[in-house]
């Protein structure tokens, strides 16, 4: 990726040897005329080199407040990850993820995943607050869909490490996975977070040939319609 002229000027300004009074004036006013920039671009601004100078932080934010759902959810594991860079008083990235997710139910979901799969992996407590602030802000309903949809995501993970380890058989581990389903049916997915699933359709599941073995499942709507994802655990899901 090409690097900006204001990627380039805040990466020199902002270096830690040229941090000064003047510099920061000097940028903090170029920021105020400048218009916004990619998402990717953005996200820069917001890692640990950036984490005290907040209009750099705000420029950022402002600018992928540009960006449509489907962008926002390509980059959400990044957005949850630069969560750790917040400072108490600032927030301003954490208000803007619970922002968009109170506006969509698909982001509500991916966001409700994303922050349980990075306390799990690091343990930062930034994740657990903002986790149980999506939930308390959700309502009690759709904090108890989320819960059911973390149970059936952690239910299919285990299939998909059982798979991985033993692919020969994998249609007994798919039956196996249908079985653990029937507890929670109707459940939802982050992937289709309207529709309510019955089960998996076994038959029509399998795994893919590569190294990580992610699933492709088959899934049985209430509504008589099949739907089509890809999971593998561990990972990011929809950069597949």
């Amino acid at each position: 990726m090409v690097s900006s002229p204001l990627k380039v000027t805040l990466q020199y300004s902002f270096s830690v040897d040229n941090w000064n009074a003047e510099t920061l004036s000097e940028v903090s006013g170029l920021l105020s005329t400048w218009p916004s920039i990619k998402p990717l671009i953005a996200l820069s601004l917001l890692t640990k080199e950036f984490i005290s100078v907040q209009f750099v932080r705000d420029f950022a934010i402002n600018s992928l407040k540009h960006a449509n759902e489907s962008v926002l959810l390509s980059i959400l594991t990044q957005l949850v990850s630069l969560l750790q860079y917040e400072k108490a008083q600032d927030g301003v990235l954490a208000v803007f993820l619970l922002e968009k997710a109170w506006k969509s139910i698909r982001l509500t979901f991916h966001l409700h995943a994303a922050l349980i799969t990075a306390a799990d992996h690091t343990g930062a407590p930034i994740f657990y607050v903002m986790r149980d602030l999506l939930e308390w802000s959700s309502g009690s309903s759709l904090k108890s869909e989320l819960a059911k949809t973390q149970k059936v995501l952690n239910i299919i993970n285990f299939t998909a490490e059982q798979i991985k380890e033993d692919r020969s058989n994998y249609l007994v581990h798919f039956e196996s996975l249908w079985t653990a389903l029937v507890e929670f049916s109707p459940f939802r997915l982050a992937e289709f977070p309207t529709v309510e699933f019955n089960n998996i359709v076994v038959n029509e599941c399998k795994p893919f040939s590569s190294f990580t073995a992610p699933l492709l499942l088959t899934l049985e709507g209430k509504n008589g319609e099949k739907y089509s994802s890809i999971y593998k655990n561990g990972d990011d899901l929809r950069q597949d």
